[in-house]
């Protein structure tokens, strides 16, 4: 299930990527759509309770993520009301099938994901949400990132880094 953000400017979404790319060839539209606000942490906590009211959310973070935008934007979600779990990874996670599993077996029941990070975390948020049929939001901690709007995710198997859809 794919959830609208309500009544904020969208930067990019699967339309405005219909008008083609620079390079001159056809991509396919991306099934993310980006925003921006001033106070991007309340934006996700006012939209995280209006469309999923007092269904279960996962927030995924690790010390430093939580550190720099985790522990605002938990505090926000809780002060919406919003029916959250936390799960912190411990410091610089790697993205392995065990901690794809960890992320798994606490989704159940869930109507979202939030990972608050980059990378690693993003990429066990997403692909674990992308598995179970569950929603999947992001809290970028870092400026720039190809995997925020990627479809694919870097998972270490078997101690070989895989990308898998």
């Amino acid at each position: 299930m794919r959830s609208e953000i309500r009544n904020h400017p969208r930067i990019v979404d699967a339309e405005t990527c219909q008008a083609g790319c620079t390079c001159g060839g056809e991509h396919p539209a991306p099934e993310v759509t980006l925003y921006s606000a001033e106070d991007a942490a309340q934006m996700m906590a006012e939209e995280c309770r209006a469309i999923y009211a007092d269904r279960p959310v996962l927030l995924l973070f690790d010390p430093e993520t939580y550190a720099v935008a985790g522990a605002d934007l938990e505090q926000r979600l809780l002060a919406e009301k919003v029916n959250l779990i936390t799960h912190q990874f411990d410091s610089n996670p790697v993205a392995t099938t065990a901690l794809v599993d960890t992320v798994r077996d606490l989704d159940h029941n869930m109507a979202l994901i939030i990972s608050v990070g980059s990378g690693t975390i993003n990429d066990l948020g997403k692909y674990s949400a992308s598995e179970d049929g569950i929603d999947f939001w992001c809290m970028p901690t870092a400026p720039s990132m190809n995997g925020y709007t990627s479809g694919i995710a870097a998972i270490k198997v078997k101690g070989v880094k895989r990308t898998l859809p």
